[in-house]
């Protein structure tokens, strides 16, 4: 995945800083789906 900066423009941001964001946000999201995806949940 790519971060532009007019994806960072339109964010308010700047590429290092949203890349960083994004990237918890996906980690959070598959750690969340795999959790979803047992028995105990």
């Amino acid at each position: 995945m790519t971060v532009t900066t007019l994806d960072a423009e339109l964010q308010g941001s700047t590429p290092p800083v949203l890349a960083e964001e994004w990237s918890q946000i996906i980690k959070e999201a598959l750690v969340r789906a795999k959790q979803e995806r047992h028995r105990e949940f």
